[in-house]
């Protein structure tokens, strides 16, 4: 071999080499964007054989496929379909759809109905739906039982055989915004645990699910939101592995004469939670943000001695619970 020819080859390999050394080196990416009402932050370390634009398509299809199938605000959405379809007509379902509903029947049932994947019509009723009807007067009460006798998860028949659903009630209409963020940012981490990721975390509209080390090689750490006044610092929750969701009422509510109506509403008795009970806010940690995110609801309804009960029948899981400054015990309370 002549010296230019193995001169050529020599910088071959060097090149290779430092091309590799590239490709292997760890990196961090930042992913932000909107979806569900709200807004989406990925952060994942990865090198250089990573396709990033391939995972970041994969991304953007998987949450506009969960928006087509699951939201109640487009009104040509397979729930929204599903809402408007006649009583005793089998409806097809497609698979994020009976994941999240499957998920939903379990909290249901558990919860004594403090849960209910099938009270769109009791949101709607006071005003928090995709209408945005303006409340200004107490529903009367003989409308809010017949829409808590419409919403009944008894109207709801599943096939489990074909995949399917019917309503057995006129008024029964299907909502599980309360943990479609949830399962979306579930999914999400399985598409970057397909491609080998590690270390990352994932956050929709304040649900969180993270995975190895952050970005400082340190444990992933969530601050829980706290009261105005609240006279101590706000909680750290340090996460391994785990989903952290928190529901509250603190930011969206209605007035009716003196009273504050928080969003979340006790399917059970068709009234929203007000504002004026001692707690702030419910936050679940679990395997699975879809599982936190349900929870999270049914706890905020079912108030600290209900949640416990209800927690008994979730082992893997931990409840967090923020007190208004005002109650004597204004501590988190861990289960």
């Amino acid at each position: 071999m002549n010296l230019g020819r193995w001169m050529g080859v020599v910088i071959a390999l060097v090149v290779a080499s430092i091309v590799l050394a590239y490709l292997s080196l760890k990196r961090w990416t930042h992913l932000t964007g909107s979806t569900m009402g709200t807004t989406y932050q990925i952060h994942f370390e990865h090198n250089g054989y990573v396709g990033l634009s391939g995972l970041e398509r994969d991304i953007e299809v998987l949450l506009q496929s969960i928006n087509q199938e699951l939201s109640t605000w487009n009104k040509d959405s397979w729930i929204s379909e599903f809402n408007n379809s006649a009583v005793g007509v089998e409806v097809a379902v497609p698979d994020h759809v009976w994941k999240v509903l499957q998920c939903s029947l379990v909290i249901a049932e558990a919860s004594g109905g403090a849960f209910n994947p099938a009270s769109l019509g009791l949101t709607e009723l006071w005003g928090f739906g995709a209408q945005k009807i303006e409340v200004r007067d107490l529903p009367s009460l003989a409308t809010i039982q017949e829409t808590v006798r419409q919403s009944d998860i008894g109207n709801l028949s599943l096939n489990e055989a074909n995949q399917s659903l019917k309503k057995l009630s006129s008024g029964l209409q299907m909502d599980t915004s309360a943990l479609t963020k949830g399962y979306a940012v579930d999914q999400i981490a399985a598409i970057l645990e397909r491609s080998d990721l590690q270390n990352f975390s994932i956050e929709i509209g304040g649900e969180v699910r993270v995975s190895g080390k952050d970005p400082n090689d340190r444990a992933w750490e969530v601050r829980l939101q706290v009261p105005v006044g609240y006279p101590h610092s706000a909680p750290v929750v340090v996460l391994d592995q785990q989903s952290i969701a928190t529901s509250g009422g603190g930011q969206n509510y209605i007035q009716i004469e003196d009273a504050l109506y928080t969003h979340i509403i006790d399917p059970r008795t068709g009234y929203p939670i007000t504002r004026d009970q001692s707690l702030f806010s419910v936050s679940v940690i679990s395997p699975a943000c879809m599982i936190s995110d349900a929870l999270a609801t049914a706890c905020f309804v079912l108030g600290v001695e209900g949640s416990e009960v209800l927690m008994r029948e979730f082992p893997n899981c931990e409840v967090r619970f923020i007190l208004h400054e005002r109650t004597p015990s204004h501590l988190v309370r861990n289960r």
